[in-house]
């Protein structure tokens, strides 16, 4: 009987652990994060196998599926086969994800709490294993800072990958905030989110510090709409008091914000970009653009994009030194340099109509998906697998994550 217990137990819970493994491998271990795709899917298919029932198929899943699709009939526009077979396997998560949670059972409202909870835990400890480094390493931490250089994460992922993970778990920890009852569990996460956002501050992480900037104004304007209240306004005065607090006592954001308006500056004024983040993504950009005017309509296939692109510099080099000729960091001219402008705007219709759909059902979303919009302006998000497992993980189930705002309650 036990045994049997202990059994049905396991297989009530099997796709939650493994979310929560796939959460954890998404901060802490690629090996563990490509390990939980494939068990997901064998748990959702077993799932199947007892229930013969599926959760109902919206138009997310197509989508995802769809982009997946796309990938594999781009292989007769393409000369790199082998490029195209590592792109495929890379970007699996677009099919496996969508599957796991069409054939599994329907996560229950606890679940997705838990999970919710999850994903803001792991960035806290995240920040914090870097924050005992930082604090055993300071001379190295004050010669970066320095130098306006980023903080590698000991345990955690490439830092643009990073930003958009602390960005959706800082939210996530908010939003657990927002939906707990207990009064000791209120003061627990009020505490992790101080130390997840002093430690923000403090590795200067640009990219999830502008978008919880941008998050916290617009729901308080929208709370000000709503309420008619005008604390909310002083809400927003505090908000900038803070910032401008912060850019003046903490070096690591100063020199950021410093060498951030020098690299913009450098950019508008022209002048070399080498060893410049924001001018070498912009010459990147400029370069992809040329790409896409040479191939306005099918696009060059994901697979001889880099090709097409070092193709480009050798024609224009932007005044980018060979080592310095990134790769394109912007997701929109990604898919227009791809595929084509019109399925491009297939893809955009079918994305905005998604995102329209979750932000109508729950208004809150929009604190998850401002960052992922952001992030998709600065990196090729959906190409890289930490990123890409995110946006689709978020957009399949935490979009069921109920909670009120204030003027809601």
């Amino acid at each position: 009987m036990a045994k049997a217990g202990i059994y049905s137990l396991l297989k009530e819970h099997a796709l939650e652990a493994t979310c929560f493994l796939l959460i954890f491998g998404l901060f802490f271990s690629r090996a563990i994060l490509s390990i939980s795709l494939p068990i997901m899917l064998l748990i959702a298919i077993n799932s199947f196998y007892h229930h013969q029932k599926i959760n109902p198929i919206k138009l997310k899943h197509y989508f995802f599926i769809g982009l997946y699709i796309l990938i594999c009939l781009s292989i007769w526009n393409t000369t790199d086969k082998v490029t195209w077979l590592n792109i495929l396997f890379k970007n699996s998560f677009l099919w496996v994800l969508p599957l796991v949670f069409i054939f599994a059972k329907k996560p229950g409202e606890a679940t997705i709490q838990r999970l919710v909870s999850f994903f803001g835990f792991c960035g806290v400890l995240c920040i914090s294993i870097d924050l005992v480094w930082i604090l055993s390493h300071q001379q190295i931490y004050k010669e970066i800072i320095a130098k306006s250089g980023s903080i590698t994460s000991v345990l955690g992922p490439y830092h643009t990958e990073l930003g958009l993970l602390y960005s959706i778990a800082f939210t996530a920890l908010w939003m657990s905030l927002l939906n707990q009852k207990e009064p000791i569990k209120k003061r627990i996460i009020i505490a992790l989110l101080i130390l997840f956002l002093m430690g923000l501050i403090i590795i200067a992480q640009r990219f999830t510090l502008i978008s919880l900037l941008l998050s916290g104004l617009f729901f308080i304007g929208r709370e000000l709409i709503i309420t008619k209240n005008y604390k909310y306004l002083g809400y927003a005065l505090l908000l900038f008091l803070a910032a401008i607090i912060v850019y003046q006592k903490v070096p690591a954001i100063k020199q950021k914000v410093i060498y951030t308006k020098n690299d913009i500056i450098s950019l508008v004024e022209n002048q070399n970009p080498n060893y410049l983040s924001i001018s070498q993504r912009w010459a990147a950009n400029k370069c992809a653009i040329e790409v896409i005017k040479n191939n306005v309509f099918i696009g060059v296939a994901p697979a001889d994009l880099k090709h097409e692109m070092d193709e480009q510099y050798a024609l224009n080099s932007y005044w980018l030194i060979p080592q310095n000729r990134v790769f394109i960091h912007n997701q929109y001219l990604y898919f227009l340099a791809s595929y084509g402008v019109i399925l491009s705007v297939f893809i955009f219709i079918g994305g905005l109509i998604i995102l329209f759909k979750e932000i109508t059902h729950n208004i809150k979303f929009l604190a998850f998906i401002i960052p992922i919009i952001l992030h998709m302006f600065t990196d090729n998000t959906m190409e890289r697998q930490i990123s890409g497992i995110s946006v689709v993980f978020l957009l399949l189930l935490f979009t069921n994550f109920k909670i009120k705002t204030l003027s809601e309650r």
